[in-house]
């Protein structure tokens, strides 16, 4: 990936350098095994609570822009008769 960003919306968040990738620090991780595997459980367990939303298949109303599985298969018949 390119280090050099190309203007945005966002452009002024990688201010001063403006560019994509950090400069390498000699900064020291404090982050241990265990902590990291702490805060991971911690999230799988939010997420585990986060009730799941339903999906709808997409339908823009156009022939052939959506699969129908065969036991919800529709025929020309029924769209027909439904009018």
């Amino acid at each position: 990936i390119k280090d050099t960003l190309p203007y945005n919306d966002y452009f002024e968040f990688f201010a001063p350098d403006y560019k994509l990738h950090l400069p390498v620090s000699n900064m020291e991780n404090y982050n241990t095994r265990k902590h990291l595997e702490d805060i991971k459980i911690q999230v799988f367990k939010i997420l585990d609570a986060v009730e799941a939303a339903p999906s709808t298949q997409i339908y823009t109303g156009q022939s052939g822009t959506t699969i129908i599985p065969d036991a919800m298969d529709v025929t020309e018949d029924d769209n027909n008769n439904s009018k």
